[in-house]
């Protein structure tokens, strides 16, 4: 059987489950990984290590930092930590990690830090000729992206960039965009009126932090971005850009006479499901109703790159009246959100946080996702919907037996990314193409066939690889993810 050398680079909470992912995932695979990790911080590879053998899952786990000096870990550690201030961060770290790399010579990068880091480690893959995956946020203009995407293909150095393999840039935007091209094809004027997604990953315990009811499940840093940076959308066929305390036209609340579809009511019908939240949410967020739990009070604002590219894509953009991405929180999170910072105590929770992001009490833990995305081609058409609530697996918070809602939805999807890499390298014959991927004719944003991509490298977002539709159902069916509840409902668009 085949090993392929894999190095995953960010060992916080998300790269860790990422790591028992791999490793349990290559179990189903025509080959074996050997999995190799990297983190500026030696605590985090060990904290990472000691999380693989807890739980139990086989495979290799090798150390990068095995093959580096003491002093150029410890010149690491400090370079990185000052990468975003520090404009000749990329060519150190790469001076320092390009040898050892090299010696390892993986077939993939798997970049799970934060998002800031695609400054280095993108030019890292590109140096050392390996195919590349992060979780995304923070992309860099359509321009720099197309010229990097020719530069590759010029230099023929056939290595796949693939940004934005998440939960939200990510799993959301291939749900909306083969929804898209679904309503598309049964519109009499090859227009859809609208393509919306909203999710939300939230605390089973809806009381933490008083009225913010929230805890973080990820570091201050990106929360704060993406409150903090522009939100692009299409509204009325024209690009707008926003942010989530910015154009109150843009909000959604439960108190507007009007609701908007997007903070309608999620209706729980597993009974296990409805076990669970029933006592963990605050009354004032659930409602029964002929034996369904519905999950209300909520309310969605825009927050920073949920549309991920799709707004500068003209397969989509062209064709589309509105496009929009939106946050759901437990309300009114926004608002005390906003007094906080007014008041000038959200630092001090926002550092509170980043010093305890372990700590179940004080995260998100156990944390839920809501997803829901839809489109309607006409403006008063029912929409067609996909709705999905995932649940932290029913174990005690940070059993490495398990995985959190979260993980299992940014998780997944990017494992299941880097599958279809390492079985179809450039060269292999089409008819071992993976079967859910868009056909081989079908464009990139930059005028390219996704095959030539494929067979000779480029940038390629998630949403113009993978029908979403078709991987969502296979992954629930494979039973990955226990306490899971998925909507489909097509029958709007499948009248027309």
């Amino acid at each position: 059987m085949p090993v392929h050398p894999l190095l995953l680079i960010g060992c916080g909470r998300m790269g860790r489950g990422i790591t028992r992912m791999l490793l349990s995932e290559q179990h189903n695979q025509p080959f074996q990984i050997e999995l190799w990790i990297f983190d500026p911080l030696s605590e985090a590879e060990d904290l990472c290590q000691q999380e693989v053998r807890a739980s139990g899952v086989d495979g290799k786990l090798r150390h990068v930092r095995e093959l580096l000096t003491k002093s150029d870990s410890m010149k690491l550690e400090t370079v990185v930590k000052n990468s975003t201030a520090d404009p000749s961060a990329t060519k150190q770290v790469i001076s320092i990690l390009k040898k050892p790399i090299t010696q390892v010579k993986p077939r993939l990068i798997l970049n799970t830090a934060t998002f800031s880091s695609q400054q280095i480690y993108i030019p890292l893959a590109l140096e050392t000729s390996c195919d590349y995956i992060d979780l995304g946020q923070k992309l860099q203009p359509m321009d720099t992206l197309a010229a990097m995407d020719f530069s590759i293909q010029k230099n023929q150095r056939q290595v796949r960039v693939i940004q934005e393999c998440g939960l939200a840039p990510g799993l959301v935007n291939m749900l909306a965009t083969d929804m898209f091209y679904k309503a598309l094809t049964h519109s009499a004027k090859n227009h859809v009126h609208t393509v919306q997604m909203r999710v939300g990953g939230l605390p089973q315990h809806s009381d933490k932090n008083g009225n913010l009811h929230y805890g973080p499940t990820f570091s201050p840093e990106g929360l704060v971005y993406e409150y903090e940076g522009n939100a692009n959308c299409i509204r009325n066929g024209d690009l707008k850009t926003t942010s989530t305390f910015s154009n109150p036209e843009y909000w959604e609340d439960p108190e507007e006479k009007t609701s908007s579809f997007g903070i309608h009511p999620f209706a729980l019908e597993k009974t296990n499901l409805q076990t669970i939240l029933e006592n963990r949410l605050q009354k004032k967020f659930i409602r029964w109703q002929d034996n369904t739990l519905y999950l209300v009070n909520l309310q969605a604002r825009p927050t920073a790159d949920g549309t991920s590219r799709m707004c500068y894509d003209p397969a989509i953009y062209e064709r589309v009246t509105h496009l929009e991405y939106k946050t759901l929180r437990f309300s009114p999170h926004y608002q005390t959100w906003n007094k906080m910072k007014e008041a000038g105590s959200l630092q001090t929770t926002l550092d509170y946080w980043k010093l305890n992001i372990e700590n179940p009490e004080i995260t998100g833990y156990p944390d839920m996702v809501l997803l829901r995305v839809w489109t309607q081609i006409k403006t008063n058409d029912r929409p067609s919907i996909i709705e999905l609530i995932t649940l932290h697996d029913d174990i005690p918070v940070g059993d490495p037996h398990g995985f959190t809602a979260m993980q299992h939805l940014t998780g997944w999807p990017t494992v299941d990314l880097t599958m279809i890499l390492l079985k179809y390298p450039p060269g292999t014959d089409i008819s071992q193409r993976p079967h859910l991927l868009y056909p081989p004719s079908a464009q990139t944003a930059f005028k390219r066939s996704i095959e030539d991509i494929l067979q000779n490298g480029g940038i390629i977002a998630p949403y113009e690889l993978v029908r979403g539709i078709a991987y969502l159902q296979s992954l629930i069916a494979y039973d990955r993810i226990p306490l899971c509840q998925l909507k489909v409902d097509f029958k709007s668009i499948e009248s027309k």
